[in-house]
């Protein structure tokens, strides 16, 4: 068990979790679990503090070693020798707390998943340039956090659900977030007038942010021309009661398998079982893996950013069981069945899976101009790690390629962020199960 000295308090953290999604109107206990997640995130962030503060001084140890004069070679070699293995492990350990300050900040991300669309969320998460904004800093310390709090205190004593943008992994622009709404509302707190490159900058990306949210529509999005967002078409199936029963029945017997529909499957184990009957593992995966499958493995890092929080697909004793690392996830999908299914559904699709695409798809390979569009693997990686249904997800990405299809839009070469040249490998794109 990874953080055993955590488990209490994480356990804790995941019941109140479960209250807020079982009673959103339950501000009280909003409350306190933002209390809770306040008092961990600085009680680890004075530990880091320590930690560094010892790491520097071991390494102004280490340089001053080589310059005592009453050492012998060997007593210098040994002295720097027993410094280096402090400073692994104080590496070792500053790792671990990183890791932590991520955990917790899980919980805040699953508060704001219970109030707001995952989809709208996943733009808090980048900059203007679509790159993962800077996280948050230290807590504790930090300039304005007195007026955040009592912006949250205000917040919940007038009923509305408000969330402390740095108790997330996730909401990464303004200081507080409102959600009591369809769409999350930032706010940037500023105890002074004074106003510079940065505060304008901020300001200039909450507003466009807030303009796209509210308006589903955008000239030029983060460099998107005429960027549009249209819902899906069918309410998203996921299969969390059949992950839980997976978890839960791996704790008790080791390892489970489970087949949710034709070409998904997944398979929980516990970190014992791996340890000491790896066997037991390899035996259900001979039942679903073959050369068409792609499996991932679900872990609680930052990898699973921007998706949706882990704690909040599982049960609390399920979740707490996933971040310490006593329960293990596999996600199996076979590309062979998705393509079988597109084709179906009268689509064309191209496996990419190339570290930026997952599939290319469209209505008529001979002409591409009658319809293409891209699966980018964030969307595709919702399957395994939000727990979607397969045949859910092919039919909403074709649904939306024949949307494209049917519109009736005249477009030639001046029609600005419409129309453009198509590349070589959107005209001959390779598939990865031909390679």
């Amino acid at each position: 068990m990874r953080f055993p000295r955590e488990q209490k308090v994480f356990l804790q953290a995941a019941k109140l979790l479960e209250q807020i999604k079982m009673d959103p109107d339950d501000l009280v206990c909003l409350f306190k679990l933002q209390k809770l997640l306040i008092r961990q995130i600085v009680k680890v962030e004075t530990k880091t503090r320590r930690l560094k503060k010892v790491r520097h001084r071991l390494k102004s140890a280490k340089s001053s070693v080589g310059k005592r004069l009453n050492f012998t070679r060997e007593l210098k070699r040994k002295k720097a020798l027993e410094i280096k293995s402090l400073l692994e492990s104080c590496t070792k350990r500053l790792n671990d707390y990183k890791q932590l300050l991520f955990l917790w900040r899980t919980f805040g991300d699953a508060i704001a998943g219970i109030y707001q669309s995952k989809y709208s969320l996943k733009h808090l998460f980048y900059d203007g340039e679509y790159n993962p904004k800077q996280d948050a800093g230290f807590l504790s310390g930090k300039e304005g956090f007195l007026l955040e709090y009592k912006s949250l205190v205000l917040g919940i004593k007038n009923g509305i659900p408000v969330l402390l943008c740095d108790l997330t992994n996730v909401v990464r622009h303004g200081d507080i977030c409102l959600m009591g709404a369809e769409e999350p509302f930032l706010i940037e707190l500023k105890s002074s007038k004074n106003q510079n490159a940065r505060t304008q900058r901020q300001g200039e990306q909450l507003k466009k942010l807030g303009s796209f949210l509210a308006t589903d529509e955008a000239k030029n999005f983060r460099g998107g021309l005429n960027t549009k967002r249209v819902p899906y078409r069918n309410k998203e199936v996921n299969y969390f009661d059949e992950i839980n029963y997976c978890l839960t029945t791996a704790m008790k017997k080791g390892v489970c398998l489970i087949k949710p529909e034709t070409g998904l499957s997944y398979i929980s184990f516990t970190y014992q079982t791996f340890e000491e009957q790896k066997n037991k593992i390899t035996k259900v995966l001979e039942e679903v893996v073959s050369q068409t499958s792609m499996m991932m493995t679900l872990t609680p890092t930052e990898t699973s950013l921007p998706l949706q929080s882990y704690v909040l697909s599982f049960s609390a004793e399920n979740g707490c069981h996933f971040i310490q690392e006593d329960l293990h996830v596999f996600a199996i999908i076979d590309i062979a069945e998705i393509k079988k299914q597109y084709k179906q559904l009268g689509v064309h699709a191209v496996a990419l899976m190339d570290g930026i695409h997952a599939f290319q798809l469209c209505l008529d390979e001979g002409d591409l101009m009658k319809g293409v569009i891209r699966v980018n693997e964030q969307l595709f990686l919702r399957i395994a790690c939000e727990f979607q249904s397969l045949s859910w997800f092919t039919e909403e990405t074709a649904y939306q390629l024949n949307a494209i299809g049917d519109m009736q839009t005249d477009v030639d070469e001046t029609t600005h962020g419409i129309f453009s040249k198509l590349s070589d490998d959107w005209l001959n794109p390779i598939d990865c199960l031909d390679i």
